[in-house]
């Protein structure tokens, strides 16, 4: 009669086991990053295993590399905000299609450039450098077809897009003292450099930027 049990029995460790799992990484995650996710404006469409969609009033974004270096984006100006399109690879493709090419724009490199999300409608936000923070702050104005981006910059975390401004910590010149930043000593020390980084916002579509009054001191490699 015990045997009879024994399948449940492993069942309910293992549930146990996979629990324990989740919780673990929860807990990672959270030291990992303790300010949390980071708010965005583009609202996220189902994503597949390879491709990752956004979505605004103005534009459907299609970013077929995500996660990964280089921009592989297609996006396609709506006729209407509420126009859906499937988030797949094959949509992809029929957006750059003769037929949707007029609407549609394209940005292709191998440089490390991660996509961070649409701000202000039409703007796409984008992450790049090979190093730790302060890094590249890139802003494409899908409205201009170009492949270039609009407006650059240097931003550290958190960063917060929205419906007509981008927040975050840019790296600034202002010189490193006692003062500002007690850790710089011990950074030193370790071989690492220090910076004055300061809160500000970029207003869209102007692309003009506001120091918000707010200072701190980071590490640099």
């Amino acid at each position: 009669m015990p045997m009879k049990y024994l399948p449940s029995l492993r069942v309910v460790l293992w549930s146990l086991v996979l629990a324990a799992g989740i919780a673990g990484g929860m807990l990672w995650y959270a030291y990992r990053h303790p300010q949390g996710p980071q708010s965005s404006p583009s609202a996220p469409s189902a994503a597949t295993a390879s491709v990752r969609c956004m979505d605004s009033p103005e534009y459907f974004v299609i970013d077929r590399n995500p996660g990964a270096p280089g921009l592989d984006v297609v996006a396609i100006r709506k006729t209407n905000a509420g126009m859906t399109f499937p988030c797949t690879v094959s949509s992809a493709a029929a957006l750059l299609s003769p037929s949707s090419s007029s609407s549609s724009v394209q940005l292709q490199n191998d440089l490390p450039e991660f996509v961070l999300g649409i701000a202000g409608s039409r703007f796409l936000i984008v992450d790049s450098g090979t190093a730790p923070p302060p890094r590249g702050l890139l802003v494409y104005d899908l409205a201009s077809h170009s492949a270039h981006p609009a407006f650059t910059d240097t931003y550290d975390r958190p960063i917060s897009l929205a419906t007509d401004t981008v927040t975050y910590w840019e790296a600034t010149t202002q010189a490193v003292t006692k003062a500002n930043c007690p850790d710089a000593g011990t950074w030193t020390s370790q071989g690492l450099g220090s910076v004055i980084v300061s809160h500000v916002e970029l207003a869209l579509p102007a692309l003009t930027v506001k120091a918000l009054g707010e200072y701190r001191c980071e590490p640099t490699q």
